[in-house]
């Protein structure tokens, strides 16, 4: 259950965080649904059938914890308005942290394996349910104080999870991309990089463990993230669209 107090609100700083706030903390362990191991299971049972398992690596399940989600977005300076993308969102859990910690418009995950975007869906029906009837109350109590705030939990992101192809997904109007392509074979990882060309200027990039060589995209920064089922950090290489 998530414990919210009006005391809490009004001491809320409107802000992206690159520390998670106890309250969006806790939310997040109220929605997530399954732990990395069980994602890992679910991913490679249904590869395996599928015969995906065969032809390559990218269905591996690898996340990065939630502290570490927030403070990786937070160096893209993300604005009301914008959009998040998650290219393999897998269980949902980078999306629901940039729902959470972030002061996103929208926040989409696509997602080709359905077990795992199964999962995904419980954990955004517990956000609209749950985590906004909470949320509803907090501004109530809080009053006015709270109008003009950009960040959870007075200002809650719209949530959008697809079931689909990743390279299917438009780049059309979204400002941050974010995926954990550790695995992502060299065929897969070059049409995705050709994807993100179709962003607009200004958009950034987020890429675990691989990096994109375009004179489009400018490198910014590179900060390591803790995964949750390791003591071992990724690299995630930070990106701007120049034109």
């Amino acid at each position: 259950a998530i414990t919210l107090s009006g005391a809490a609100a009004v001491a809320w700083r409107a802000s992206a965080m690159a520390t998670p706030h106890p309250l969006s903390r806790s939310a997040f362990a109220s929605i997530r649904r399954v732990s990395r191991d069980q994602a890992l299971d679910m991913a490679e049972r249904e590869a395996t059938a599928t015969g995906w398992a065969k032809k390559s690596d990218a269905w591996f399940y690898g996340e990065v914890g939630f502290d570490a989600m927030a403070h990786a977005l937070s160096r893209v300076k993300p604005k009301r308005k914008e959009t998040f993308l998650d290219l393999g969102s897998g269980t949902g859990n980078a999306v629901m942290a940039a729902a959470l910690t972030q002061p996103f418009e929208v926040c989409r995950g696509v997602e080709r394996l359905s077990s795992l975007h199964e999962i995904a869906l419980q954990s955004l029906a517990s956000y609209e349910s749950d985590t906004k009837r909470v949320i509803r109350s907090l501004q109530a109590e809080a009053g006015e104080d709270v109008a003009s705030a950009e960040t959870w939990p007075f200002h809650v992101p719209k949530v959008e999870l697809v079931h689909g192809d990743l390279l299917r997904e438009s780049m059309e109007g979204v400002d941050v991309v974010y995926s954990f392509a550790t695995c992502f074979g060299r065929e897969l990882f070059n049409a995705m990089a050709w994807q993100l060309e179709a962003l607009r200027p200004g958009a950034r990039v987020l890429l675990v463990s691989k990096s994109l060589v375009s004179p489009s995209f400018e490198l910014v920064g590179c900060v390591g993230l803790q995964q949750t089922h390791t003591e071992a950090a990724v690299d995630c290489y930070i990106y701007h669209k120049r034109y």
